[in-house]
């Protein structure tokens, strides 16, 4: 009888695997997406900077869409784990810092918020990309097109969180 090398199984248990993995990113990036569900709208109402609540608004409603879709897609599915896995790290620390009446200024209150929700859309980003990756290999191509499409969001809502942020520190060297 052949010994098996190691780390190599036949094609059932590493597709078995791959998919496991694949709901894992699904169901990873739907609990990213239900912390930014809670938070966005709140931070929305708080932010100082008109700029700074017009994204987190429009974060907010792509975030509710993006849900939805994440939702439909698992619905009647079993998650792989008991849990959720949490984030690696506290995404939405700044903003509960925040809400908690910690910061002192607006401008600082302006600086934790987008601190924070640029941390939290870039796990997002992640976690899609990683999703994306599973679902090309895995060949689910309507579910990378759905995936795809939130993932265009999330870097467009970066981007425009990325320029307010260049904006701002270059009005800060002008003083």
């Amino acid at each position: 009888m052949p010994q098996r090398a190691i780390g190599r199984d036949d094609g059932k248990d590493m597709t078995a695997r791959r998919q496991r993995l694949y709901l894992e990113q699904l169901f990873g990036v739907r609990a990213a997406e239900q912390q930014a569900y809670g938070a966005f709208p709140r931070m929305a109402e708080i932010a100082g900077d008109e700029d700074v609540t017009a994204v987190l608004r429009s974060a907010a409603s792509e975030t509710e869409i993006q849900l939805a879709r994440l939702n439909a897609l698992l619905e009647g599915v079993d998650p792989p784990f008991d849990e959720p896995s949490p984030s690696p790290v506290e995404l939405l620390h700044d903003a509960r810092e925040v809400l908690n009446g910690k910061s002192e200024t607006m401008e600082a209150r302006d600086a934790l918020l987008l601190r924070s929700a640029r941390r939290s859309l870039r796990h997002q980003i992640s976690g899609y990309e990683s999703a994306c990756a599973s679902a090309r290999r895995l060949g689910d191509f309507r579910t990378l097109d759905i995936l795809l499409l939130s993932l265009d969001e999330e870097l467009a809502t970066d981007s425009a969180l990325s320029e307010i942020v260049s904006h701002r520190s270059r009005l800060l060297r002008a003083i």
